[in-house]
């Protein structure tokens, strides 16, 4: 509260606030000008407050802080064609294991064939070339663009090495007639599924997984994203 003194004087008597009264003979002028000077400091404050808030938003809104530890991460989908039968599975890296002797994944004493395309288990473990070996056909024959895929018989057993084996079986790729066998090219088909008694051998390589179908057992089915593929069972002549 504001107390008038006899001179004409004003003396502050509140700590926080104080109560204009002008009943009570208060200086006008002296009111005016703490009144003027208030309202100033207020329109001042709220100036300089607004100017910063203004000027500070481009700052944190246009020039984000970008560190050399930022990674981009993307999302990731896995799809596949066919609605019959589970999605393809994820296998690790592959990998050499430790086997017992005559296990598929015992890579003592493995014939010496070049592994062109490497087969795994559905652990990830390396199998024998003499278990499964896949090669291309030769290009200086025409036959790049096959492919041809040895197992035992039944797929998953080895078969003896050297080849031609009484035991062994092959498998062809050939949609071009690049080997010159009309019933190689006939028996090869692009699906979309694989057959309703399909069984996964466990066997994979570069995203693929290998199939057998009981009701035709001339036959495998090479399963990837793209579809699946009907490899007929034939022999390959030789490249001269």
């Amino acid at each position: 509260m504001w107390r008038h003194r006899a001179g004409g004087d004003s003396e502050h008597t509140g700590l926080s606030t104080f109560t204009v009264n002008l009943h009570q003979g208060y200086d006008h002028r002296v009111l005016s000008r703490r009144w003027c000077l208030a309202v100033l400091l207020v329109v001042v404050e709220a100036c300089t407050g607004s100017a910063s808030s203004t000027t500070a938003a481009p700052s944190t809104s246009t020039t984000p802080t970008v560190t050399s530890s930022t990674t981009l991460q993307l999302p990731t989908t896995t799809t596949t064609t066919s609605t019959e039968h589970p999605p393809l599975s994820s296998v690790p890296p592959a990998r050499e294991c430790a086997g017992a002797s005559g296990d598929p994944v015992d890579l003592t004493d493995e014939p010496p064939l070049v592994r062109e395309f490497v087969w795994t288990d559905a652990r990830g473990c390396v199998v024998r070339v003499d278990v499964v070996h896949e090669y291309a056909g030769s290009a200086h024959c025409g036959r790049q663009t096959t492919r041809v895929l040895r197992t035992g018989d039944p797929v998953g057993v080895r078969w003896d090495y050297p080849w031609p084996s009484g035991d062994g079986v092959e498998y062809v790729r050939d949609p071009d007639q690049a080997f010159g066998q009309p019933e190689l090219t006939a028996g090869f088909s692009a699906i979309e599924a694989l057959p309703a008694d399909g069984i996964d051998t466990g066997l994979r390589s570069l995203g693929r997984e290998l199939w057998v179908s009981p009701r035709d057992p001339d036959a495998v089915y090479i399963r990837d994203f793209d579809g699946v593929e009907r490899w007929p069972r034939g022999a390959v002549p030789g490249c001269m």
